[in-house]
């Protein structure tokens, strides 16, 4: 086989050990020695490393590295049969790249040519080099401490057992030294090194003859007519590189890629091919030549073209479907399942001149420039031409293989950071490759950490340590500042020069200090991926739980719906990528129009939206691949997809500032950048400055929405400057914003003002509270004086479904029934202290009555109040809280009123403790519901508040989340504040692998994640409600303390146990306050609970699907399916009050019957009229669906809408449908029915009769009821 002796390993290691004290000593006068160099031809000569303070250190340890690496490499080399190793040569790779260089313009050919591996990092101790005191440390630093006090602990079994089984077989490929492709790499590269010599052709020659040739730059013009020859590699130019050569390869969805490097003759090049597309278009050539003669010990097998990020193209070679699934004797490449060979033509090496290869060099040439124009710099192709060399990749692979071999867990930490990666979706179209992750965490681990020393005792716990602290490194890093690996040698080109090529670009330079690593990736795509890495270290900081950490970390996947604030669809023009037009000096470095575009589109982006968004991510699709044999995937509009991340406080600014009147030239840019938009404004400061103001109105009535301003400037922004039309930008943003509000019309008819419209939101209602509050308070006839007001109820804390609007009070009559709905807002009353009050319950509610009376009077005589009356409640027991003021105010606004008594407490609780508990297990004792009316509800009004004054987007997300509810006919099953606290549980989920959302839709899309992963059944679900402000302040994730969590779960496994079939409490959501769950879900069934769960499931797989494709329609969001009910009672939607609230309200419904005009038309004015009052908050439906229920309460379950819509939904109870003994008292109609085998066998046998059911609903619903179907099933 040709493998080295022993003998020669260790005179290896000698020579190495001997060229490495060499060095070291004659260092100092390499540096003198070293000629210097201008223009293009800068290089740097020897770095010192950052790290090292103690040379003879360093040798020493560099010394121990290169023996080890010599020591392991028999294990790792693959030789072919002629005794020549397959893989790159890892110690003597650059030796052999430089023998055959030469230097076209006559300078020195080892300086001149394509720099090799430096030598292997060496492992060098940390120095702390200022000991002097420092300030404190700020909150970022704190938490730095924080995540290195947790790298440096150990890995929790849990952590390291998880990890292990992730980086199993569905992750890792078989090791390339065992691996059973080792014979078939043998005889392809056989089979390449002696192909034929073929006469000259071209590419459009080639296309002619119907040879699929793949579309690359420069083929439509000359270029592609230039004829070239072919010509066999030579053995020592077919190697085996990439990450599954060095043991780093990685399975994507069952497939793991081997690349095989393949350097094109010298014969068929020159030197001046550096230029653009000459190389492009041979190598083209090459690899199409290639895929024509492949071997058949291959076996059958699918050959494809794909796009690398380097502009050109890689064969694929995958075994043939049908011949992996047959059951025949496996041949060839099935039998390796998953590998796919990717051949990859590269250029010899020290061909082309390093100097000509600078960032600063141009490899492009524009299409007409005078003779003495500077012609400007392309370091993308640069990048892009050295990273085709195959000197480059033998380097790369030399460098990572000798990290693999001194750090044990440094290709599972790849494997690890990568699929951390794909979770976040992070395609190859954005220019991630896959060795981009290898280099991540090599850059973590070049700069001196000791072999062995990260944290765990198990390969599992150190790929989880390695993976962390790789997080921790992309959290902080500075892409623009330049990120730099140690180089030791001469060929490295002057930091100086990248950074003046990239300028405001991201910058990591290899260990060659030749290859810009980050070349052709965004710098949006990386502020996103420092982003997703802070979000994942307070996720790791977080007190949640080891198994939710992992799964936040490494197994949750992440959709456009949760991820992104706002996510934008692009359709791209096609003149936009047409090449017709030539190439402009802007878009000199890119290889395509679509390069260009999307680096143009990023960069107005960043200048427009600015301080308005924390990040954001451009996306194109990736390229299909292109079969060699059939026909190419038919072409499809381009849609570039764009996800925002919004800055809380900034998105919404209605005017942006930009320079002063003063300076010209900053003003004139302005207006070029901005075009119409722009226009010069005094403020209020005296500043005179240019100045955008986007206060346009939105369509339907919806006045300005701040939320909407970041679309209406991607809009504008795109079709002033890259001309793309306003109506090829989709934005998300906005889509359920006409499920909040009713239908403009009636808005417009029966609303004395649209809050809206008028932009003022839920501030119309709290103003109305707060002029009540002060005329309550400023009552003087009272025997006690109002003390403090506050308000308990959703539309008081910007969570109720529609924003509170004032009612036109004038003809009240004459509108429709279907608008008559008077919302009611509740709030609480406290009086002055006094000992007069009654000892006894039911005299403590007389007494409120009376007090509530005596309000009522004085209100009445004040002009501000329409109506004032005292109610009680019918259903409540004496000892409750049943009596209750309604206030109708002159400004529209309806209120009710409940009067506080703190004794009260004592005295139910003094009643309860003689009775030995409560009175009933079916519903509320008296102390619960006084505890849920003035305890609990004031509490979480109050923290709900606050929640909101924290996340504005709360309260959109919680007003959709209701919609939804109410919308598929389930929200009288969830309390109004049980619904809150899942909306609140998005912005205060410590697992969560998101930051909190800033839009309702990405906060609605969240809430149906959690109701669809929500195993409500094993867990409860703990929202920290009343402590999150201390940890946010922090900077902490909101947390719920350990010993309440112990007690919610110890109170949550004795429910389960007194109620296994969870027939009360399937939602048990604990708080701080309430630490049991007891509060609020006692009506939660598992019925209502397994619907909500099922329906969130199709929603977010509906959603999600949407929008990744562009079909969404919202409104099929908030559709409920009826066919899934066993029957359906039909309302006169005319007379269901609520109706104008529905998700689609019917015009005939909305016409006033006594003028015979309809709503839609604004014809409701009119005089005043002295009818009767309006009745607040009364809903029929809710009654008469309450009716029904409690006269059949075991026979069905119904389900209605509370908006308004006309249909309720019911299913049968599957005990109440089997036959059973007939006997008196069953509680249902019933019939007779025969025995099982259709004879009679003299027992007394009925069943429920549905029909008799069917026609009580009707009676019961008579002026309501139009008809009742049963549903085919």
């Amino acid at each position: 086989m040709g493998k080295r002796s022993a003998t020669e390993s260790t005179s290896s290691a000698k020579r190495a050990k001997t060229g490495q004290d060499a060095r070291a000593s004659g260092k100092s006068g390499a540096r003198a020695e070293e000629p210097a160099r201008s223009g293009n031809d800068k290089r740097k000569t020897a770095v010192p490393s950052p790290a090292s303070d103690d040379e003879d250190d360093e040798d020493e340890e560099e010394d121990e590295d290169e023996e080890l690496v010599d020591s392991e490499e028999d294990e790792f080399a693959q030789t072919r049969d002629d005794g020549e190793d397959l893989m790159a040569n890892l110690d003597h790779a650059s030796d052999d790249d430089d023998d055959d260089g030469d230097s076209s313009d006559g300078t020195d050919p080892e300086a001149d040519s394509i720099p090799s591996a430096p030598a292997p990092p060496a492992l060098k101790k940390a120095n702390i080099r200022n000991s002097r005191q420092k300030a404190p440390l700020k909150p970022a630093e704190l938490r730095a401490l924080a995540f290195a006090e947790l790298t440096a602990s150990p890995i929790s079994g849990f952590i390291s057992t998880n990890v292990n089984a992730l980086l199993g077989p569905t992750l890792s490929p078989p090791a390339p030294a065992t691996s059973p492709l080792q014979p078939l790499l043998k005889l392809l590269h056989a089979h390449l090194v002696q192909l034929p010599s073929r006469k000259p052709i071209s590419l459009v020659q080639m296309r002619n003859k119907g040879v699929v040739v793949p579309t690359v730059e420069g083929i439509e013009g000359k270029w592609g007519n230039v004829e070239c020859a072919f010509e066999k590699p030579r053995p020592e130019d077919v190697r085996v590189v990439g990450r599954w050569a060095w043991g780093g390869g990685i399975k994507i969805k069952g497939e793991y890629f081997v690349d095989i490097a393949i350097a094109m003759p010298e014969a068929l090049l020159q030197p001046k091919d550096y230029l653009s597309p000459r190389f492009l278009i041979k190598s083209t050539h090459y690899l199409t030549t290639l895929a024509s003669s492949l071997p058949p010990s291959l076996g059958p097998v699918t050959l494809s073209y794909t796009l690398l990020p380097t502009s050109s193209y890689a064969l694929e070679i995958r075994s043939s479907p049908s011949s992996s699934s047959s059951s025949t004797e496996k041949t060839g490449l099935s039998k390796t399942k998953g590998a796919v060979l990717r051949l990859r033509i590269l250029a010899p090496p020290s061909l082309f001149p390093h100097s000509k290869l600078s960032p600063l060099s141009n490899l492009s040439r524009p299409t007409t420039s005078p003779d003495d124009a500077v012609l400007p710099a392309t370091p993308l192709r640069a990048s892009s031409l050295l990273a085709s060399h195959l000197s480059t990749h033998t380097s790369h692979l030399t460098f990572h293989h000798t990290l693999a071999t001194t750090h044990p867990a440094y290709t599972a930490s790849i494997r690890l950071l990568q699929t951390w990666a794909s979770k976040r979706d992070y395609p190859a179209s954005l220019g991630v490759t896959d060795d981009f992750w290898a280099w991540c965490v090599a850059r973590t681990l070049n700069w001196g950490a000791p072999a062995g020393n990260m944290a765990g005792g198990v390969v599992g716990g150190d790929a989880w340590a390695g993976w962390r602290k790789t997080v921790e490194w992309l959290a902080g890093v500075e892409w623009t500042e330049g990120v730099w690996f140690r180089v030791e040698g001469s060929a490295a080109y002057e930091k100086d020069d990248f950074r003046t090529a990239f300028k405001g670009k991201p910058l990591f330079v290899d260990p060659t200090g030749t290859v810009n690593l980050a070349a052709g990736i965004d710098l949006a795509t990386l502020e996103m991926l420092r982003q997703d890495a802070k979000t994942t270290i307070a996720l790791l900081l977080s007190e949640a739980d080891e198994e939710d950490k992992f799964n936040g970390s490494l197994m949750q996947q992440t959709h456009e719906s949760e991820r992104f604030d706002n996510f934008i669809r692009i359709t791209v023009p096609p003149i936009l990528l047409s090449t017709t037009a030539g190439p402009s000096d802007d878009s000199l470095d890119f290889s395509t129009p679509l390069h260009a575009l999307i680096s143009g589109i990023s960069s107005t982006l960043r200048r427009a939206l600015g301080t308005r968004i924390n990040t954001f991510q451009l996306v194109a699709p990736l390229p299909p691949s292109i079969p060699v044999i059939g026909s190419s995937p038919p072409t499809s509009p381009l849609v570039l997809t764009l996800g925002l991340l919004l800055s809380p406080s900034e998105s919404g600014r209605l005017v942006d500032q930009g320079p002063s009147a003063e300076d010209e030239l900053a003003c004139a840019d302005f207006r070029a950048f901005w075009g119409r938009k722009s226009e010069l404004r005094r403020f209020k400061d005296g500043a005179i400055v240019e100045s955008l103001v986007w206060d346009d109105p939105q369509p339907g009535g919806m006045g300005q929405q701040r939320s909407l301003i970041v679309g209406q400037i991607v809009r504008y922004i795109l079709d002033h400057r890259h001309a793309i039309k306003e109506t090829d930008v989709e934005v998300f943003a906005g889509r359920m914003d006409h499920l909040l509000v009713e239908p403009e019309s009636v808005r417009r008819a029966v609303f004395l003002a649209d809050p809206v419209q008028s932009g003022r939101g839920f501030t119309a209602v709290l103003d109305a509270f707060d002029s009540l509050s002060r005329e309550l308070k400023d009552l003087s006839d009272l025997p006690l004086a109002v003390a403090s007001i506050q308000p308990s109820t959703p539309s008081l804390r910007y969570s109720s479904i529609f924003v509170p609007a004032p009612r036109r009070l004038k003809q009240f009559e004459r509108f429709p029934d279907s608008t008559k709905f008077i919302e009611v807002h509740d709030m609480v009353l406290t009086l002055e202290g006094s000992g007069r009050w009654p000892e006894d319950l039911e005299g403590v509610q007389k007494i409120k009555a009376a007090f509530l009376s005596k309000i009522a009077e004085g209100l009445s005589q004040l002009h501000t109040i329409v109506q004032a009356q005292v109610v009680f409640e019918d259903s409540a027991r004496p000892i409750d809280d049943n009596v209750a003021l309604e206030i109708l105010t002159a400004s529209g606004f309806a209120f009710r009123a409940r009067i506080f008594y703190d004794r009260s407490l004592l005295l139910l609780q003094q009643r309860e403790k003689k009775l030995g508990g409560p009175e009933s297990t079916d519903e509320d004792s008296p102390l619960e519901v006084y505890q849920e009316r003035f305890v609990h509800a004031p509490r979480h009004h109050a923290a709900l508040a606050t929640l909101q004054h924290h996340f504005t987007s709360y309260s959109p997300t919680v007003r959709l989340l209701k919609r939804w509810l109410s919308a598929h006919m389930l929200s009288s099953y969830f309390p109004s504040e049980l619904v809150e606290l899942v909306a609140a549980s998005v912005f205060l989920d410590p697992a969560t692998p998101y930051e909190s959302p800033n839009s309702g839709a990405t906060g609605f899309a969240r809430a149906m994640n959690t109701l669809a992963n929500w195993r409500w059944r094993d867990e409860p679900l703990l929202v920290a409600l009343y402590s999150f402000s201390n940890n946010t302040t922090a900077g902490r994730r909101p947390q719920f303390a350990k010993d309440a969590r112990d007690k919610a779960a110890v109170a949550f496994e004795q429910r389960r146990l007194a109620d296994p079939s969870v027939n009360e409490f399937a939602w048990v959501v604990c708080t701080e306050g309430d630490p049991q769950g007891k509060v609020w879900g006692r009506a939660t069934g598992k019925v209502a609970a397994g619907r909500v769960r099922a329906l969130a499931k199709a929603t977010l797989k509906t959603l999600n699907e949407g929008l990744k494709t562009g079909t969404l329609v919202v409104d099929q969001l908030f559709s409920a399916p009826l066919s899934d009910y066993a029957f359906l009672i039909h309302l006169d939607a005319s007379v269901v009050p609520r109706h104008f609230q529905s998700i689609a309200p019917s015009p005939f419904a909305l016409a006033s019957h006594s003028r015979n005009t309809g709503v839609l038309a604004g014809s409701i004015m009119g005089s005043e009229s002295h009818g009767t009052p309006p009745r607040l908050g009364w809903d029929p439906v809710a009654d008469f669906v309450s009716q029904v229920q409690a006269s059949y309460p075991s026979t069905f379950l119904l389900f209605h809408s509370t908006d308004g819509a006309p249909v309720i939904g019911g299913i049968w109870n599957p005990s109440a449908e089997a036959p059973r003994a007939w006997k008196i008292g069953l509680g249902f109609p019933c019939k007779p029915v025969v025995g099982e085998d259709g004879k009679d066998d003299g027992k007394a046998r009925v069943v429920l009769d549905k029909e008799a059911v069917m026609r009580e609903i009707e009676r019961l619903g008579t002026g309501l009821v139009v008809r009742t179907e049963m549903v085919q099933q």
